[in-house]
């Protein structure tokens, strides 16, 4: 018996697997809640070319767990912040802020989710002011 995604043209097969990957996140995204974060005034959120940080909690069973908390700088001063309410862990303090609202948050607060954001990236790290050139010399 010939295999389904023979039948369909090779061309067509990644886009099939990409559209039923967008259902299945759309479909977990809307579970999730939403509360965006300012950072503080004389601060800024960090991205990098992998801007959205999902921290699964330790269960990586699940492309996008329930447990899942994600941060996704949206610009130098706001950062969305992305949680379940029917994660069991309920540690985390921004969970209690307004939800689809933005919340203003202290030093230490963004010093933490910027420790995520900047041990997320990959290969580039963007910084939310100029940054001199810097040369290195050879000892």
């Amino acid at each position: 018996m010939e295999s389904s995604t023979k039948r369909i043209d090779t061309e067509y097969q990644f886009n099939i697997v990409v559209i039923q990957m967008m259902m299945y996140l759309s479909k977990v995204f809307e579970t999730f809640d939403c509360v965006i974060l300012k950072a503080p005034e004389d601060k800024g959120w960090f991205t990098s070319d992998n801007p959205v940080t999902i921290d699964k909690q330790g269960n990586f069973g699940y492309l996008i767990p329930q447990e899942a908390e994600i941060y996704f700088p949206l610009s130098k001063v706001y950062c969305l912040f992305m949680f379940s309410e029917d994660s069991e862990i309920k540690t985390n303090t921004l969970q209690k802020l307004k939800k689809n609202k933005i919340n203003l948050i202290d030093d230490v607060t963004h010093k933490s989710i910027c420790d995520k954001i900047t041990w997320n990236d990959n290969r580039y790290v963007v910084f939310f002011r100029d940054i001199p050139m810097t040369s290195f010399e050879e000892i």
